[in-house]
């Protein structure tokens, strides 16, 4: 059962990322879009980062989940915490 989890959060992770990026490109403003969309997710990843060290439950800062956080915006913050969370890594 736990395998099972495992693989439908890391479809989801994986459809939010495409969703993401199809709205990224489609959009009237794309280069803008990325732009606030990279920033909202590096902002998210810091507060997770000040947020996590009062829960216990905090996300590494290195250069994969800087770059996650950039690409994928807050989906891909939040993919990686539900991953973290669920795979307690």
């Amino acid at each position: 059962m736990t395998t099972f989890i495992h693989a439908a959060a890391l479809v989801l992770a994986g459809g939010a990322g495409v969703y993401l990026l199809y709205t990224l490109l489609t959009g009237p403003r794309p280069f803008k879009t990325a732009c606030s969309s990279a920033l909202l997710g590096v902002a998210a990843l810091f507060v997770v980062l000040l947020a996590g060290q009062a829960a216990g439950e905090t996300l590494h800062l290195n250069p994969y989940t800087l770059g996650t956080s950039a690409l994928l915006g807050l989906p891909g913050v939040v993919a990686m915490l539900v991953i973290k969370i669920l795979w307690q890594i």
